[in-house]
């Protein structure tokens, strides 16, 4: 059984309409049920005795509706998938992640495991609220340790917050030595707290872009939170310097996706 921490209903429904060609909300089903209710009778007739036995058929019919949930219809989804070529869906494990960069392709759909990690500039954006709690907290006791350019800082990530959307950056990474996942998750797809989506998990979704290794990317230029060009990075990573500072770039190999549900 899944337990979804994250579910994007609309991606399930876009594909899922393309694969069944269409989506129904719901399914009538019926059951019908018969069997047979005997008895024995007799006559006597001295010196004769006769017996005989009946039966009576008797039938009854169920009749339910079964309605789609979200939840049901990514299971049709996913069962989909599994049937498709490789050349559209793959599936990555533990016992063929010596490859993953090879296998993986843009605009493949894909399942793998991995750990779901939060950086730091992600959960400053996705909860710019408890920055202000801290920071109003040393505000009142500590005040002399606030400089002008922590209230700088704070004031650019609340700007930044709210100018991103509602999103949270994340990473997955399958294991050591191979590419890095880099995807954001809307906030009102998320089944979970913000922190409660770190950990071991599974990801479904598709295959945005990838990038070798010797380049990075910028965490802030992932789907929806594009501040740099294509033709900046390259720029950037051309003359040596980087498209972002410190702890805002994930090292290649790495790809980007668009992720359809997180369950474990």
């Amino acid at each position: 059984m899944r337990e979804f921490l994250y579910l994007n209903t609309e991606l399930v429904d876009q594909f899922l309409a393309q694969v069944e060609n269409g989506l129904y909300d719901e399914e009538a089903e019926s059951e019908r049920r018969s069997g047979e209710r005997g008895g024995t009778a007799g006559v006597a007739i001295a010196p004769v005795n006769i017996e005989g036995t009946s039966t009576r058929t008797r039938e009854s019919e169920t009749s339910r509706t079964r309605r789609q949930t979200p939840e049901s219809r990514f299971n049709r989804l996913h069962e989909s998938a599994a049937s498709m070529p490789e050349s559209e869906y793959i599936m990555i494990d533990s016992a063929d992640a010596s490859n993953v960069y090879g296998q993986i392709q843009p605009m493949r759909l894909f399942r793998c495991d991995c750990y779901i990690d939060i950086p730091s500039i992600g959960r400053a954006l996705a909860e710019p609220g408890q920055l202000q709690g801290i920071f109003d907290l040393m505000q009142t006791f500590a005040p002399e340790r606030i400089s002008s350019s922590d209230r700088e800082v704070l004031n650019g990530l609340t700007a930044l917050s709210g100018g991103v959307g509602e999103s949270v950056i994340c990473t997955g990474e399958i294991d050591e030595g191979q590419p890095t996942l880099v995807f954001d998750l809307k906030k009102n797809y998320l089944r979970v707290s913000v922190t409660d989506i770190e950990g071991d998990a599974t990801v479904f979704g598709k295959v945005r872009k990838k990038w070798p290794q010797g380049e990075n990317y910028p965490l802030l230029a992932v789907p929806g939170l594009n501040l740099f060009s294509r033709a900046d990075r390259r720029r950037m990573q051309a003359s040596g310097t980087s498209s972002a500072p410190d702890g805002l770039a994930v090292e290649g190999p790495g790809v980007t996706v668009s992720v359809v549900a997180i369950y474990r």
